[in-house]
C-alpha cells in the first residue's frame, strides 16, 4: 500500500485523513520540502499533524508507508535521496525488484540503487517518463534540489485541494475504487456471489474492505499467472502483483495487461469461480 500527499503551501491535512493514513500505514511517516526532509518511526498521529502544520505555509510531500517488502526502520521511510541529491517517493509494488528473505532494503530502495542512480548518473537528471515505464503503475514524488516537485506514474487522485497517490489507503471522501452492496461485509465465501445483490449502494469504507478481499482471491491467481509457468509476461506479472497489494485497481489492470493474459485470466476464473462464466 502506501499513502503519498503532495500539500500545496496554505492547504491543511486534517486530523481525520492523517489517522486513516497512519493506522493503514504504519510503518514509517516521512515529509519533505525545500529540498529537505525528516523521516520517523513509531511516530503518533498527534505528532504527525504536528510536523504537518508547523509547515503549513510551505510545499510539502508526505508519506506514510506500509511494508510490503524489506525491514521495517527508520531508513526504509520515504523519502529517499538520489544520486543528484533530489528526494523521491514511492507507492507501488515494484515486482522485479522484490527483496530476498534477509535483506533488508525494500523493493523502492533496490530499484533507486539498481535503475533510477544509474539512470540519473548516465543522463544527468531523472527523466519521469523513464522511471515510470520501468515501474509499472506505481505513482511517484519526485522534488528537485531547489525545491520543486513533479507528480508522474498512475493513480494519482486530487481532494481538498491536494494530490493523493490512491484512494484505497485512507478514508477518500467517495469510494471510487470499488462499489458494492452489504454482502462484502456478510460473507467470505467466493463461491456464494452468484447468490449475492448486485446493487450500486456505497457502503462506509468498502474500498478498503474491497480490496482486501480482492487480495485473497488474486493470491490463487499469481500462482498460476507467474512467468515459470505460462507465457504472461512480466510487466503483466509485476501489474497483477501491484493488484495484489492494492496500489492498482482491477480496472486498470484490465484495460493495460495483454490480450493474451487476459484470456489466462479469465479462464482461471472460469474455473475457480463460477460466477465469471457470467462476466
Amino acid at each position: 500500500m502506501c499513502l503519498i500527499i503532495q500539500k500545496p503551501a496554505g492547504k491543511t491535512i486534517t486530523m481525520d485523513v492523517i489517522k486513516s493514513a497512519a493506522t493503514r500505514n504504519s510503518d514509517g511517516f516521512g515529509i519533505m520540502y525545500e529540498g529537505r526532509f525528516d523521516k520517523w518511526l513509531d511516530i503518533k498521529p498527534d505528532a504527525m499533524k504536528q510536523r504537518i502544520d508547523a509547515l503549513q505555509d510551505k510545499e510539502i510531500g508526505v508519506h506514510f508507508r506500509m511494508a510490503t517488502d524489506g525491514a521495517i526502520n527508520r531508513k526504509m521511510a520515504h523519502p529517499f535521496k538520489l544520486a543528484d541529491k533530489s528526494l523521491l517517493m514511492h507507492n507501488g509494488v515494484l515486482g522485479a525488484y522484490r527483496s530476498e528473505k534477509g535483506e533488508k532494503d525494500s523493493d523502492t530502495v533496490k530499484f533507486i540503487k539498481t535503475f533510477v542512480n544509474p539512470h540519473i548518473k548516465k543522463n544527468g537528471v531523472l527523466c519521469p517518463a523513464t522511471v515510470s515505464d520501468a515501474a509499472g503503475s506505481s505513482a511517484f514524488l519526485h522534488m528537485t534540489r531547489d525545491g520543486r516537485m513533479e507528480r508522474f506514474g498512475g493513480g494519482w487522485c486530487e481532494h481538498y485541494g491536494m494530490h493523493f497517490s490512491n484512494e484505497y489507503a485512507w478514508n477518500a471522501p467517495y469510494r471510487s475504487y470499488y462499489k458494492a452492496d452489504s454482502y462484502w461485509k456478510r460473507h467470505d465465501d467466493y463461491s456464494e456471489w452468484e447468490n449475492a445483490s448486485y446493487g450500486e449502494e456505497d457502503i462506509e469504507d468498502q474500498n478498503y474492505l474491497a480490496g482486501e478481499q480482492l487480495r485473497v482471491i488474486l493470491g490463487d491467481w499469481t500462482d498460476q499467472l507467474s512467468p515459470g509457468y505460462s507465457d504472461v509476461s512480466y510487466a503483466d506479472q509485476d501489474a497483477l502483483d501491484q493488484v495484489y497489494y492494492g496500489t492498482l485497481t482491477m480496472e486498470k489492470f484490465v484495460a493495460q495487461c495483454d490480450a493474451q493474459t487476459l484470456v489466462k485470466l479469465f479462464a482461471i476464473l472460469a474455473q475457480e469461480y463460477p460466477l465469471a462464466r457470467h462476466i
